[in-house]
């Protein structure tokens, strides 16, 4: 995953011992306490990611280094499958064994249920600038294939 400048590139490793979020360029760790999957907000003064072993999604300040945790969202808890647009947290997650694209607002913590996808849960998410599709991969029998939605 890149920067929003695209001068770093994020990647997550157990390199240390421990799952932590790393950058590239610097050839160190950004997260203290964890990492597995990690994108920067749009204006590059946060760090949103989640930890191999502990559910839901944290935050932390690129200046100060303080770490939050954004939410506790349950269906967030497994899923490697997210992205960060538009002022909100869009991921794969299961409920009652189907899997299902949520939308979690970050200013309010509203987290919308937008319904049942057929995607692959260890796939990736991507939005197209305007945020109008949504790009997802999908697995069949031993085929893949991107999925292109257009959201309403």
């Amino acid at each position: 995953m890149f920067s929003p400048d695209g001068s770093e590139v994020l990647f997550g490793s157990d390199r240390s011992g421990k799952w932590q979020i790393w950058s590239a360029e610097r050839g160190e760790p950004l997260t203290s306490d964890g990492g597995y999957v990690g994108r920067f907000s749009k204006d590059g003064t946060a760090l949103y990611f989640t930890k191999f072993d502990s559910p839901g999604l944290h935050r932390r300040d690129v200046k100060s280094g303080a770490e939050t945790k954004v939410a506790g969202t349950e269906p967030l808890a497994d899923s490697v499958a997210w992205t960060l647009d538009g002022g909100a947290v869009w991921f794969l997650g299961v409920e009652s064994g189907e899997l299902r694209l949520y939308r979690l607002e970050l200013s309010s913590g509203a987290l919308a249920n937008l319904g049942k996808v057929d995607a692959d849960p260890g796939g990736g998410l991507a939005f197209d600038p305007a945020l109008e599709r949504l790009l997802f991969t999908r697995v069949a029998r031993s085929e893949s294939d991107l999925v292109l939605a257009r959201l309403p």
